[in-house]
């Protein structure tokens, strides 16, 4: 409840009146700080199955990246710290297959990435991943980039099995 100073009455009636009937989660937010938040965009599991929580923590060897799992099943693979730094690569690289990006990264989100990416390689797929559970809107028609949208968490053999399938 917001209340005014020294009066005690509150400012904000409907907002409270929403707040009585809401749902409180505690203790399932997966991060509000970075190493565990890259660590979950990397291998696609909660905090609390990667266990990078702390500044000293690294991922455990039982752990596998994205990247990991698709070298591992013969694919290159081309890493990006950024949308910016994935743009370079593409316009500099031989034919790439498909662009795996989270939709939300720093700077240059994933659906600026995507757009900007599908200027510079018009044939080229994209694979969105995305903790919210539902596709970015993404303009349609026979010009449109070709986004298909993989939801966290999801397993290595899902992953696998989307880039077979959008680069097949």
């Amino acid at each position: 409840m917001l209340f005014r100073s020294g009066d005690g009455r509150g400012l904000s009636p409907a907002i409270d009146a929403v707040a009585r009937q809401g749902t409180a989660f505690r203790g399932s937010g997966q991060s509000s700080w970075t190493k565990p938040s890259i660590a979950t965009i990397l291998t696609s599991l909660y905090a609390s199955s990667h266990m990078a929580m702390s500044k000293a923590a690294v991922l455990p060897d039982s752990v596998t990246t994205v990247a990991e799992a698709l070298r591992d099943a013969g694919y290159t693979t081309v890493t990006a710290s950024s949308g910016h730094e994935a743009l370079e690569a593409a316009k500099k690289l031989a034919p790439l297959g498909a662009l795996v990006t989270d939709m939300m990264m720093p700077v240059l989100n994933g659906k600026k990435a995507i757009q900007a990416m599908s200027q510079i390689r018009p044939d080229m797929r994209f694979i969105s991943i995305s903790g919210l559970g539902q596709p970015d809107d993404f303009e349609s028609g026979p010009n449109a980039p070709r986004v298909e949208t993989l939801s966290k968490p999801f397993t290595t053999e899902k992953i696998l099995e989307t880039v077979a399938r959008v680069v097949a």
